[in-house]
């Protein structure tokens, strides 16, 4: 840890001039964990209408209006797709990844999905960041980013989907802890997950438009329920 003498940080960080900007986060960098820690959230970003939800499932099911239209930015095996397309039934959806496989997954399994529950969607096989962009501004009524996790990527994906998104809807991250145990730990990656602090700072950036809708509860540091929700209020 000596290489990271003088990275330690205790205050808060001032938000970043520019978007996405922070070069000290990575889930590599074991430096990371000692990063300073991202801008705090504005008290008006959490109203009293927030809530609280025990998992994802939950929360989607009560806060998404059926027949919308949805998009999943990372969409691995399909199951969480394949979920939502059941119980959102969306007139549309578009499933994103950067793997073949996923997109393999998606034009098999998933296709059949929608099929069944008479869903239109698109899986796209590209960078989010550039896929997200041609998207229609104002189209979505849920935008679920469980993409890139590193800082960098998530923020990228934020700023990309953040004109997508129709007004009261809703902009979902999954993975909304600083570290995890499975894809980091067990696998030696001693750096940090970039949600919250990409979370915070877009909460921060654009306090006059987008609020926390939910949280939902985890197990402190795994699993796949720790969801962040935001809403687009102007």
């Amino acid at each position: 840890m000596s290489r990271c003498n003088g990275k330690l940080g205790t205050a808060v960080l001032p938000l970043p001039k520019i978007p996405c900007s922070r070069t000290d986060l990575s889930r590599s960098d074991i430096c990371s964990l000692l990063a300073m820690p991202p801008p705090r959230v504005p008290l008006g970003s959490v109203p009293a209408h927030s809530r609280v939800f025990a998992d994802r499932n939950h929360a989607l099911d009560i806060l998404v209006p059926r027949n919308g239209s949805l998009v999943e930015v990372g969409t691995l095996t399909g199951a969480f797709t394949r979920w939502m397309l059941r119980q959102l039934r969306p007139i549309s959806a578009v499933a994103m990844d950067v793997s073949g496989y996923a997109i393999k997954e998606c034009a098999s399994k998933t296709q059949r999905t929608a099929a069944e529950v008479g869903a239109a969607l698109t899986c796209q096989l590209g960078d989010s960041k550039a896929l997200l962009a041609k998207l229609p501004d104002d189209s979505q009524d849920l935008i679920y980013v469980d993409g890139d996790h590193n800082y960098k990527g998530v923020c990228g994906d934020l700023e990309a989907a953040r004109p997508k998104v129709k007004i009261g809807g809703l902009m979902a991250l999954n993975d909304y802890y600083l570290f995890e145990t499975v894809f980091l730990a067990q696998r030696g990656r001693w750096g940090v997950y970039g949600i919250i602090h990409a979370t915070h700072e877009f909460l921060a950036r654009y306090a006059s438009d987008w609020e926390v809708a939910y949280i939902t509860m985890s197990p402190l540091a795994g699993g796949n329920q720790a969801d962040i929700g935001l809403r687009r209020i102007r």
